[in-house]
C-alpha cells in the first residue's frame, strides 16, 4: 500500500524548465522536412544502394560508351568566275548562291553520293560497309553545314576509329566530286555541240521542205497565188450569175413569144460589168456627200467645188464605161472576157454548163493550195524557230571556247581533304560516368521516396509530431543488450519523466487518474512504459498502481514476478480486495497482478465490470496505470481504454504509421480520451533532442565500496529484467532488486 513521507529514490526531473540549449524545429511543410519523414530509417540503406548502383552504371557508361573522332574536309563553292571576254551564264555571279550552296549540302548527304562513297576501296576494311543498311550508317555519322556568310562546305565525319572517320569522309567528298563537282564545261560543250547538230539538220531538214513547195507552185509566196485564184473565181461565179440571168431572161421571152432583146437595162449591164456597178456605187456616194455638201458650203467654198468636180468626174466615168458595155454587149462580148454572151438560150445554157465546171475546179485548187499555204507557213516559222536556236548555240559555244582555260576548274573545287585526327573530338566517357553515378543515386533516392510514401514508417519523433492526429507526447530510447551505460540510464529516466509530465500536462482532473497504456502492435514496450511511469509517479509522491489488464500474455504480471499470484480477474469475479495489491519496494508504488482464474478470459471483460474496479481503485491511489494488449489485436483493449481516463498508445520505432492512425480512429471512435503516442526505441539523438545539459546532469551509475567506501561508476547487468526498469533504477542508485527475480524478460523497452 502506499506510505505517505517515504523518500523516493526516484529523483524528480525538470524536463520542462530551463533548457540550457533550445533545439529548433524543422518547419512543418517544408521540403526538408517531407524528405525526412519518407527517408527516416532508409537513409543508410539508401546511401548505400545508391553508391551501388551508381557505380555500376558509372562503370557501364565509362565501358560501353566510346570516344568519337571526327574527321573534317572543306569544299569551296566559288560565287563567280572571273571572265576572259565577258561576263557570261558561266562566269557570272549566280542569282540565288546561298540557295546553291544549301543545295550542294544536301546532295552531299543524298543516297546517290553515300552509295558511290561505300564503292571507294577505302572503306572495303571495315565491315559494317557491307552490310544493307551501310548508307544509312553513313548518314548516322556524317554532319555537312555551311556559313551564311562564307564560300566554304564543312563535311564532318565522326567514328570511334580515327582512320574510318578519315577514309570515310575522304570517300565522301570524292564521291560527290565525281558526281557533281569538278569542271561543268566539259560536259556542257558536248551537250552544246551536239545540240548545235541537231539544230542543223532540222533547219537542213525545213529548208528542203520549203523547196518542194518552191518546186510545185513556182514560189513560195502562196498567198499571193491564193489571191489570185480567189480573184479568178469570183469572176467564174459573177459570169455563172450572168448567165443564169440571161438564161431567165431568154426563157421569159421565149415564152412570151418575143425575140430575145440584145439591148439590156442599167441592171443588167451591171450584172454584166462589176467595174460599171463600181462606178454606180462610187456615183452615188459622191452625189450623196455633194448634195450634203451645199447644206454647210456657198458654191465658192473650196470643199463644195472639190466634190462638185468629183461628181461630174465620175458621171463622166459612169457613162462611157455604160456606153463601152453596150458596145461589148452588141458584140457578144463581156468585158474581153472567157465567155460570151450568147443571144440563143442553147449557147446560154451550154456556155453556163462550163462555166460551173471551171468553178468547181477552182474552189477545189484554192483548196489546195490554203492546205499547202498553211503548212508551208507552219514549216517557215520551225524554220525560223530553229535558225534563232541554232544561232544562239553557236554563240554560246563561241563564248564557252573563248572563256575554256577558266572553265576547267569549274565553281566546286575540293578545298581540303579530310584529316586522320590525333585525339578524340569527343568523349563523353567522363560526364556519362558522372550521370550515370548521379542517375544510380537519384533512382536510389526515388525507390526509396516511394517506399518511404507507400510504407510509412515512424523513425522519429518529428514524423509524429508533424502531424496533429497523432499527438506526440514523447520518446523513450533504445535499451536492447545486456548492458546499460550510465549515461543511457540517465537519458532514459529523463524521458520518462519528462513523458509523465505532458501527460499530467495534458489532463485537468484533481481526483484520481486512471491511464490505459496500449500500442498498434505486439511487442511495442507498452509494459515497459507502464512500469517506467508508474515509478516516475512514484518518484513524484503520488499513490501510483500498476494494473495487469492484459489477460492473454500478462506482462507485467511475469515482469513484477506475480504470474502465480489473484488480481484482477479475481477482482471481476467477486469484486475489488484490497489484499489483492501487492506493495512493492519502491515508495508509493503497488501491483494489482491480472489474476489466475482461468474461467475468466478476454472475452469475459465487460466495460461495466471495469468502471465499477476503476472506481474501486481511485478511492485508494492517486494514479492507476493500466497495462492492456493490443488496441487492434486483444478483446480486453477497448473496454480498458473507454473505462479509463485517457490512453496513450506505444509505438516501436520503424511501425507503420497507418496502423497506427487506425488505433486511434478507433480509440475517437469509441468516445476514448486519447491522450497521446510515444515513440519507443528510438535513436540516441532523438532522445537528446529534447533533454538539455542541466536536467542530464544527474549522478551517474555507483557502486559504494563496502571495503573503502569509495564511488565508482559502472555499467548495469539487465539480467534479463525490464532494461527501461533497470535504467529508471541505475538512474536512481538503488542497487537492490525491488521487485526481487523476475521471469521471462523483453529484449527492449
Amino acid at each position: 500500500m502506499p506510505r505517505d513521507g517515504d523518500p523516493s529514490p526516484f529523483p524528480t526531473s525538470d524536463v520542462n524548465h530551463g533548457h540550457d540549449e533550445p533545439l529548433a524545429e524543422e518547419p512543418r511543410g517544408s521540403l526538408w522536412s517531407l524528405l525526412d519523414d519518407r527517408l527516416r530509417g532508409r537513409w543508410r540503406i539508401m546511401i548505400a544502394v545508391g553508391c551501388v548502383m551508381g557505380l555500376v552504371l558509372a562503370a557501364a557508361a565509362y565501358v560501353y560508351v566510346q570516344p568519337k573522332y571526327e574527321s573534317v574536309a572543306i569544299i569551296r563553292i566559288a560565287p563567280d568566275i572571273s571572265p576572259v571576254l565577258k561576263e557570261t551564264i558561266e562566269t557570272g555571279m549566280l542569282p540565288m548562291y546561298q540557295s546553291y550552296v544549301h543545295t550542294q549540302t544536301e546532295l552531299i548527304q543524298s543516297r546517290r553520293v553515300l552509295e558511290r562513297a561505300l564503292a571507294d576501296q577505302s572503306l572495303a576494311a571495315f565491315p559494317w560497309a557491307k552490310r544493307p543498311d551501310a548508307p544509312d550508317v553513313l548518314s548516322q555519322g556524317l554532319k555537312v553545314e555551311s556559313s551564311r556568310l562564307s564560300e566554304l562546305i564543312r563535311v564532318q565525319y565522326s567514328a570511334t576509329l580515327a582512320t574510318e572517320a578519315q577514309a570515310v569522309v575522304n570517300a565522301i567528298v570524292t564521291a560527290y566530286n565525281e558526281i557533281y563537282g569538278g569542271s561543268e564545261y566539259g560536259r556542257k560543250l558536248a551537250t552544246l555541240r551536239a545540240h548545235r547538230t541537231q539544230k542543223r539538220q532540222q533547219v537542213s531538214d525545213r529548208k528542203a521542205q520549203v523547196r518542194t513547195y518552191v518546186a510545185k507552185y513556182g514560189t513560195d509566196e502562196l498567198q499571193s497565188l491564193l489571191n489570185l485564184r480567189i480573184d479568178r473565181l469570183e469572176d467564174t461565179n459573177l459570169d455563172i450569175e450572168q448567165h443564169k440571168h440571161q438564161i431567165s431572161r431568154a426563157r421569159a421571152q421565149q415564152k412570151n413569144g418575143a425575140e430575145p432583146v440584145g439591148q439590156p437595162d442599167i441592171m443588167q449591164l451591171e450584172w454584166l460589168d462589176r467595174r460599171l456597178a463600181e462606178l454606180r456605187r462610187t456615183r452615188d456616194q459622191l452625189i450623196f456627200e455633194f448634195e450634203s455638201a451645199k447644206l454647210r458650203f456657198r458654191p465658192g467654198h473650196a470643199e463644195y467645188i472639190r466634190l462638185e468636180s468629183a461628181v461630174a468626174v465620175i458621171e463622166g466615168q459612169t457613162r462611157e464605161r455604160e456606153s463601152e458595155v453596150r458596145r461589148s454587149t452588141e458584140r457578144g462580148f463581156l468585158d474581153g472576157r472567157a465567155g460570151a454572151a450568147p443571144a440563143t438560150l442553147g449557147q446560154l445554157e451550154m456556155s453556163l454548163q462550163y462555166l460551173e465546171i471551171d468553178s468547181e475546179r477552182g474552189r477545189g485548187r484554192i483548196e489546195q493550195i490554203s492546205a499547202d499555204q498553211a503548212q508551208l507557213t507552219d514549216i517557215q516559222q520551225q524554220l525560223s524557230y530553229h535558225e534563232h536556236d541554232l544561232a544562239e548555240v553557236d554563240n554560246r559555244i563561241m563564248h564557252l571556247e573563248i572563256e575554256s582555260e577558266w572553265l576547267l576548274d569549274g565553281r566546286i573545287t575540293i578545298a581540303s581533304l579530310g584529316n586522320r585526327p590525333i585525339s578524340p573530338s569527343r568523349d563523353r566517357r567522363h560526364k556519362l560516368a558522372i550521370v550515370g553515378l548521379v542517375g544510380g543515386m537519384g533512382a536510389s533516392f526515388g525507390i526509396f521516396f516511394l517506399l518511404g510514401s507507400i510504407d510509412r514508417r515512424a523513425f522519429v519523433a518529428a514524423q509524429l509530431r508533424g502531424d496533429p492526429a497523432f499527438q506526440w507526447l514523447g520518446v523513450l530510447p533504445n535499451l536492447g543488450g545486456n548492458r546499460l551505460d550510465a549515461d543511457v540510464c540517465t537519458v532514459a529516466a529523463h524521458c520518462v519523466h519528462q513523458l509523465r509530465n505532458r501527460i499530467e500536462a495534458s489532463h485537468h482532473q484533481e481526483s484520481s487518474f486512471v491511464l490505459a497504456v496500449s500500442s498498434p502492435y505486439q511487442g511495442d514496450g507498452k509494459t515497459g512504459i507502464v512500469m517506467a511511469l508508474g515509478c516516475s509517479y512514484a518518484a513524484s509522491g503520488n499513490a501510483t498502481l500498476l494494473l495487469d489488464c492484459d489477460i492473454s500474455s500478462r506482462s507485467l504480471s511475469h515482469e513484477m514476478g506475480l504470474g502465480d499470484h489473484e488480481g484482477l480477474r479475481e477482482c471481476l469475479r467477486d469484486g475489488y480486495k484490497r489484499n489483492l495489491v501487492v506493495p512493492q519496494q519502491v515508495p508509493n508504488l503497488s501491483v494489482l497482478a491480472a489474476g489466475i482464474d482461468r474461467n475468466i478470459g478476454p472475452e469475459s471483460i465487460k466495460r461495466r465490470d471495469l468502471e465499477t474496479v476503476f472506481a474501486d481503485l481511485r478511492r485508494e491511489f492517486d494514479v492507476v496505470i493500466v497495462d492492456t494488449g493490443p488496441m487492434l489485436a486483444s478483446l480486453e483493449a477497448l473496454p480498458v481504454a473507454s473505462s479509463a481516463d485517457g490512453v496513450i498508445l506505444s509505438v516501436r520505432r520503424g511501425r507503420r504509421r497507418p496502423r497506427l492512425q487506425e488505433c486511434i480512429t478507433t480509440l475517437i471512435s469509441i468516445g476514448a480520451n486519447y491522450l497521446g503516442v510515444v515513440l519507443n526505441c528510438a535513436d540516441r539523438a532523438d532522445c537528446n533532442r529534447y533533454a538539455s545539459k542541466s536536467s542530464l546532469s544527474m549522478p551517474h551509475v555507483l557502486d559504494r565500496d563496502a571495503g573503502n567506501g569509495s564511488i565508482t561508476r559502472h555499467d548495469v547487468l539487465t539480467n534479463g529484467k525490464s532494461p527501461l526498469m533497470q535504467a529508471m533504477r541505475a538512474a536512481s542508485y538503488v542497487t537492490d532488486d525491488p521487485v526481487g527475480d523476475t521471469t521471462e524478460g523483453h529484449g527492449g523497452t
